[in-house]
């Protein structure tokens, strides 16, 4: 029997629209999570929600920055989680995992495409009208071998029935190869909080193989596929597969994660043991982040 599940949970202060989304197919054997690129909104300047709760100018230039939030081209996390998801899983191998991939890949720029003609852009320009697009992972079960994919800082792990990591993906997020606001910053005098800045970043440095300190996602660019990582593990003594953001990395293996695992899925108590995982990482979660799971 296998029971899956998952949640997306948001600090309070942050009030952009939810990026995230996760899936799971119908039996079971597949999960995946995805995590929306961050955008420019529209005529405002990047701002981050104040930390001083005192700080009133703080909070409305915050909120007009999330009122102007771009909805253009959609969500394409969820696209992509929801065609990860379906339940066509005619081979369960690394290889047919990074062709479905790539087929997604493919049906982002699509939708970006349609996007940009609508809105009658010329072209994108990494700012305003950046191209949409989104980090993601996901995993499918089958017979005690799990294969999987990862893209930036979404990632996969498996769990013994304890709660304690028998596999995990690397973090291949932006500045995990070194810092990228060091090196625009010295070579450019710019960071991310300066239009110029953000717009070097998105051009420069995201799927951008010839560039040593860049990272990737699914943008609908070819380039997308070269940080797509896909892989085969045995997971016969794994108990919990999980896909996550980054937004709660640093949530899976802490003591009380592990113990509500453990004691929750001992009891059955599958309802119980998602709001108390749901209450924990509401908890810790800085700005947005999702989970998804599946328990064998």
């Amino acid at each position: 029997m296998r029971i899956a599940d998952g949640f997306t949970v948001k600090n309070r202060r942050n009030l952009k629209p939810v990026e995230d989304a996760y899936a799971f197919s119908g039996d079971g054997k597949a999960i995946v999570v995805a995590d929306g690129i961050t955008r420019d909104a529209r005529r405002t300047p990047v701002l981050r929600f104040p930390e001083n709760k005192l700080d009133v100018l703080g909070y409305l230039g915050a909120m007009r920055f999330f009122a102007s939030y771009p909805k253009e081209g959609g969500n394409p996390a969820r696209l992509v989680c929801s065609l990860f998801a379906s339940d066509e899983w005619r081979e369960k191998t690394p290889e047919y995992v990074r062709k479905r991939v790539e087929d997604i890949n493919q049906a982002v720029g699509r939708v970006n495409e349609t996007t940009r003609r609508v809105q009658k852009w010329k072209e994108f320009d990494y700012l305003e009208h950046d191209i949409p697009g989104c980090v993601a992972a996901g995993a499918v079960e089958d017979n005690g071998r799990v294969s999987y994919f990862y893209i930036a800082d979404c990632g996969i792990a498996i769990l013994d029935r304890f709660g304690y990591e028998i596999f995990r993906t690397k973090n291949e997020g932006p500045n995990s190869r070194g810092s990228i606001d060091k090196d625009i910053s010295e070579k450019f005098g710019e960071d991310f909080n300066h239009p110029g800045g953000r717009k070097r970043i998105r051009r420069d440095y995201r799927n951008n193989p010839e560039n040593q300190l860049s990272y990737g996602a699914l943008t609908g660019e070819p380039e997308a596929m070269s940080y797509v990582r896909t892989g085969q593990v045995e997971a016969r003594d794994g108990v919990f597969l999980i896909g996550y953001s980054d937004g709660l990395e640093g949530v899976i293996g802490i003591n009380g994660f592990r113990k509500i695992l453990f004691e929750e899925a001992a009891r059955r108590n599958f309802g119980v043991m998602n709001e108390k995982l749901r209450r924990l990482c509401q908890k810790q979660v800085s700005s947005e982040g999702t989970l998804v799971y599946m328990i064998r």
